[in-house]
């Protein structure tokens, strides 16, 4: 696998903190497998394929763990 392949598989996994414990708990290595496959396949588009899926990613992040950080601030 590239370097750039291996680095994004590093940073993504540095993530996974960010999400809620649950959702880490349940899903992370499955998480983790899915965003490497994915990047496998994309990297054979390119960098758009993997700024595709880096797209993905950061939107689920966001959407994800945005409302799990928010929560707290509205209630307070």
């Amino acid at each position: 696998m590239s370097v750039v392949l291996e680095l994004s598989c590093w940073v993504y996994k540095r993530m996974l903190p960010l999400y809620a414990y649950n959702l880490r708990y349940r899903y992370g290595d499955e998480m983790e497998q899915l965003f490497r496959e994915q990047l496998m396949d994309a990297g054979k588009e390119g960098v758009s394929g993997i700024s595709r899926v880096w797209r993905s990613a950061v939107y689920d992040a966001v959407s994800l763990v945005g409302p799990t950080y928010i929560e707290p601030i509205r209630l307070w």
